[in-house]
């Protein structure tokens, strides 16, 4: 072990165990939606037709070889998937933890700003579905990307650019929407060049924009050849070119950046406590957030006026470097129909790095005029935007009832208790009825959710009726429900007494 990595060893195990504590409750049982349809190709298709399809609507070769080995690792057992990313994410913390040391100068304030990040409500997503393994292994792949280019604009150090090269191009084929980081690459090389005040970059700098124009050809040429496009599809089924328009793109751009502050600007089955149902006590939380934000910023940008012209040119470009990374992937996730709140992950990952280059910044301020240095107060005011953020956090999770992950995890549990939990094995030979169909699940995913956990071989016999005159008197085999929206349960009809 490196000398760092035993200096941080304490952090990590305390990083780690806070992440399986806030997540102890979660749990996987079941699949749905995407997953199942996940799970349906894996289970049909061999291991070069699952990651590496002649033509789909996306092109993911990453993402797929990682959805393939966790499947392969888990089997039947689907539980195992939430520990998987559970893992995923410590280490994504942990990488995370690492750059905001450097940043912030200060080992407890990088801890609490990773604390906010790891606790956040972006990151449900990222744990409690399989999916969830694209987004985390995205965001890891541009926290690593973002800190090599960091670094190589500071020391030069070419086997950076090529790392953050190769890192770009492992996002990019994770999802497509971070190949909108490519002027970033660019940006590195002459924010390197403009920092040592050359004029000429010279040959250097132009090898690493050819590297990083052929990393970005190469991207293009594979999606091509796979997709037959080079517009990304857009989500739930739909295409950029036909739904995109501008007026719904400022709307995205601007949903994103309240969300990023606090502010769930979105529909509540996207973030399960939109902003006109937000206790007032919360919306004090975040109003306060916001607040010492703003007199961190203030701090900074007052600070930031008795730099040399030397160290401002470096912070401005350090600044704008950050900038960078989170209005491009803020403009990538805001051309589709709607705004999901694990698509703003990674920019509020570029956000914790910003608010600790300014705790950097300022603590290496020359001390104020009582002789104190200003890095007690940022460091208190840090941490204080961290404690509230994470309460805000947590207090959405705990509020976020009819959050669509949340209802369809009812919604199946309650189907599991009523059928395999109460008639074990027998309930594959029987029929089950359920009165009305106001969940609107699909066929494929209501009779077959219950088979990658090997409950059942076979898919289950389930008819919709819209009353019980529907359902055949002489049948003794059955299972009559119905659907109670209120509690996102299904309930046992009054058809015939249940014993």
């Amino acid at each position: 072990m490196t000398k760092s990595l035993w200096k941080n060893l304490i952090w990590y195990i305390l990083l780690a165990a806070w992440i399986f504590f806030i997540y102890r409750k979660v749990h996987m049982s079941w699949l749905f939606i995407d997953d199942l349809y996940i799970w349906k190709d894996y289970s049909e298709m061999s291991f070069r037709e699952f990651v590496f399809p002649k033509l789909t609507a996306y092109y993911r070769p990453v993402y797929w070889i990682l959805v393939w080995l966790e499947l392969k690792a888990v089997g039947s057992n689907i539980g195992l998937i939430v520990y998987i990313n559970l893992a995923v994410l410590s280490i994504t913390g942990m990488v995370l933890f690492d750059f905001l040391c450097k940043l912030s100068k200060n080992v407890f304030a990088a801890f609490m700003v990773t604390l906010m990040f790891v606790t956040s409500r972006f990151s449900y997503y990222d744990v409690s579905q399989i999916i969830g393994i694209m987004e985390a292994a995205a965001l890891l792949t541009v926290i690593c990307m973002c800190r090599c280019l960091y670094d190589f604009i500071h020391d030069r150090k070419e086997w950076r650019f090529l790392l953050s090269v190769l890192m770009y191009i492992l996002c990019a084929f994770t999802h497509e929407r971070y190949m909108v980081l490519f002027p970033m690459l660019v940006f590195a090389v002459s924010a390197a060049g403009y920092l040592k005040g050359e004029k000429n970059h010279g040959i250097d700098a132009f090898i690493n924009l050819v590297l990083a124009l052929a990393a970005f050809a190469f991207i293009q040429f594979m999606r091509i050849r796979v997709t037959g496009s080079i517009i990304p599809a857009g989500t739930g089924g739909t295409e950029v070119t036909e739904t995109f328009s501008k007026k719904l793109f400022v709307k995205n751009c601007l949903s994103e950046l309240c969300y990023l502050f606090g502010i769930n600007a979105g529909p509540i089955h996207l973030n399960g406590l939109p902003w006109s149902e937000t206790p007032v006590v919360l919306k004090a939380v975040v109003v306060l957030f916001m607040a010492v934000l703003v007199r961190i910023c203030m701090m900074f940008f007052k600070e930031l006026k008795t730099f040399t012209p030397v160290k401002r040119k470096d912070a401005l470009v350090t600044l704008l470097f950050f900038a960078g990374f989170i209005i491009g992937m803020i403009t990538a996730s805001s051309v589709t129909i709607r705004v999901e709140m694990r698509w703003i992950y990674a920019s509020f990952a570029v956000c914790c790095m910003i608010l600790s280059y300014m705790h950097g910044v300022l603590s290496d301020a020359e001390p104020v005029a009582d002789g104190k240095k200003n890095v007690l107060m940022v460091t208190i005011l840090t941490v204080l935007a961290c404690v509230l953020m994470m309460t805000f956090d947590m207090s959405c999770r705990a509020l976020s009832k009819d959050l669509y992950v949340n209802e369809e995890q009812n919604r199946k549990e309650s189907f599991l208790e009523k059928t395999y939990g109460k008639y074990g094995d027998d309930v594959i030979n029987m029929r089950i009825y359920v009165i009305g169909n106001f969940y609107q699940v699909s066929e494929f995913e209501e009779q077959n959710f219950h088979r990658p956990g090997a409950l059942f071989p076979e898919p289950l016999s389930i008819t919709h009726v819209d009353t019980v005159d529907e359902i055949p008197v002489e049948d003794d085999d059955i299972i009559v429900l119905y659907e109670d929206p209120e509690k996102d349960t299904y309930e046992y009809a009054n058809y015939r007494e249940v014993s």
